[in-house]
Parts: C-alpha cells; sequence; structure tokens
C-alpha cells in the first residue's frame, strides 16, 4: 500500500509542486494543498483493490490460527457438527464483505473523478 501511495505522489508533474514554492508555500503546504488531492485521485482505486486482496487473506490466514471468521466457523462446527452450514455461512459472509468493500471503493472511485 505504501508502493501505491508513493508511487501516486510521485507521479504527479514536478511543476506543480515548483508552482505551489513559487507562490510561497513551504513544502508541506504544497504537498497537503497541491500535490496529495492530485494524488489522491490516481490512489483511490488500487487501494481498494490492496484492500480487497487483504479481505480475501484473512481466509488464508486461518491456515495458522489467528481467529478471524473461517476460525469461528471452525469453532461452530465443533459445537454443532455442522460443517457444510458453518462454512457456506463462512463463504457468505465473505462475499458479502469484499462486495461491500468493492462498492464503496467504486463509489468512492466516481466521488473522486467528478470533482
Amino acid at each position: 500500500m505504501t508502493e501505491t501511495i508513493r508511487g501516486a505522489i510521485i507521479s504527479i508533474d514536478k511543476g506543480q509542486r515548483e508552482a505551489a514554492r513559487t507562490l510561497g508555500l513551504s513544502q508541506w503546504q504544497a504537498m497537503y494543498k497541491i500535490t496529495l488531492p492530485q494524488a489522491a485521485r490516481l490512489m483511490v482505486r488500487p487501494l481498494g483493490v490492496n484492500l480487497n486482496m487483504l479481505i480475501k487473506a484473512t481466509a488464508l490466514v486461518a491456515a495458522i490460527s489467528v481467529i478471524e471468521l473461517t476460525y469461528t466457523a471452525q469453532r461452530y462446527i465443533g459445537s454443532t457438527y455442522k460443517p457444510f452450514e458453518m462454512f457456506l455461512l463462512a463463504g457468505i459472509l465473505y462475499m458479502i464483505i469484499i462486495y461491500v468493500t468493492g462498492r464503496g471503493v467504486a463509489w468512492l472511485d466516481r466521488k473522486v473523478q467528478i470533482n
């Protein structure tokens, strides 16, 4: 994610920063008022993709016994003896989380691109 942010900041033309400095803005003011708003438009979609990948990877983390959704489903299987239903429910919950996150990123991307 850091590389995504860094890449978006670097992609802003150096002339933008030079113009801000010429207008008397400090380096931090130029970053805050000129560079970051432009870079934010470029980093929304890649950060959203990274967020979705991170959420999907949590299911893989369950293999090393980190408490999360899949591990919780395994705990309930131990008490209900219904593995199909529990893993189906966990899968549906993962799909809902990914869908909501994806729609949120798409909405944010549209908002950023309009302004």
